[in-house]
């Protein structure tokens, strides 16, 4: 995930206080119900992206509706981006808290693509064989793609390490067709 300048000062910000009284787990948990909500409930995002609405207007009814679930650093962390305008880097913002978490926490999100699904041992040796690399607990979400044939891509942040069926042909086909076509 590429994150921005903006988005990883105020990550960085939000999980500094939240890791200073302890409630790092619950604040990340916070930022993924906001953004729940906000997936179920397309009115209730229209109204918080509308910028004719007042900043002010937006926060009482965030406070209505969540004032009593949410961590006081989550409704000050939501106020702050809409007092900004820029309620539209919660999904950023949220994606790149739980990164911070899981790298404090010595562990490291990968996505994992397979043609079909990977059984867990296959899954758990592809963990343990990054995870010393990296030196972290590698922890991935799995998708199927059966365009890829066989192998797997495996993508942790910038970095896409493609071992799949599919790419390999084409480089082969890249490096055969100009023999073939030398040839003919």
């Amino acid at each position: 995930m590429k994150t921005d300048a903006l988005t990883t000062r105020y990550v960085e910000a939000l999980f500094a206080a939240a890791c200073d009284c302890g409630e790092r787990e619950r604040i990340g948990a916070d930022l993924d119900l906001v953004l729940r909500e906000l997936h179920e409930d397309a009115a209730f995002d229209a109204f918080l992206r509308d910028r004719s609405i007042s900043a002010t207007h937006k926060k009482k009814l965030l406070q209505t509706v969540f004032g009593a679930t949410l961590h006081p650093y989550t409704l000050n962390y939501l106020s702050l981006l809409l007092d900004k305008g820029r309620i539209a880097l919660l999904a950023s913002s949220a994606a790149a808290y739980q990164q911070r978490a899981m790298e404090a926490g010595g562990r490291l999100a990968a996505a994992l693509t397979t043609a079909a699904p990977l059984p867990e041992a296959q899954e758990e040796k592809l963990a343990a064989a990054l995870g010393k690399v990296y030196d972290k607990r590698v922890e991935f979400s799995c998708a199927v793609d059966p365009a890829l044939l066989g192998g797997a891509v495996v993508q942790i942040g910038d970095i896409i390490i493609d071992g799949s069926v599919r790419t390999q042909l084409q480089a082969l086909r890249r490096d055969l067709l100009p023999n073939i076509q030398a040839e003919a």
